[in-house]
């Protein structure tokens, strides 16, 4: 499952995103009782204006995890997306079941629009469920 939380208020007509809205790009894995493998990936399109990372968030039921942020520009009929956009920062849990962080050092930040993003497993060990959000401002 992949969702997109979308601005709720709106600034302008037609329910168009305000500078102060947020957005959340969310990836999750259920192994459907079983542990989540690793490589396991997900993929989910952005939304259809320009945002900027400003955290991550991932929660797991049990073990750890690391997930990679992949992204690619929009192009109909293109390729999915091969490139992490974290660096050395991935995203990971190695104690408990939530971590939220704003630490973004070596990240590409900037989202275009439409852009396609992939969240990728690359480490895991007991978990069964676990999820990603980036959060994004919205200019």
């Amino acid at each position: 499952m992949i969702k997109t939380d979308l601005p709720l208020g709106g600034g302008g007509g037609g329910g168009s995103p305000s500078p102060s809205n947020e957005i959340h790009l969310q990836g999750v894995f259920d192994g459907g009782g079983s542990a989540i493998t690793n490589n396991s990936i997900t993929y989910l399109r952005g939304p259809n204006y320009s945002s900027t990372i400003t955290a991550w968030s991932i929660i797991v039921d049990t073990g750890t995890i690391t997930i990679d942020v992949l992204k690619i520009a929009n192009t109909d009929g293109g390729t999915l997306p091969v490139a992490s956009i974290t660096a050395a920062a991935t995203p990971s849990i190695a104690a408990g079941n939530q971590h939220y962080s704003t630490i973004l050092t070596g990240w590409t930040i900037a989202n275009l629009a439409l852009d396609v993003f992939a969240f990728k497993v690359t480490a895991i060990s007991g978990a069964t469920k676990a999820s990603i959000t980036i959060f994004c401002s919205v200019p």
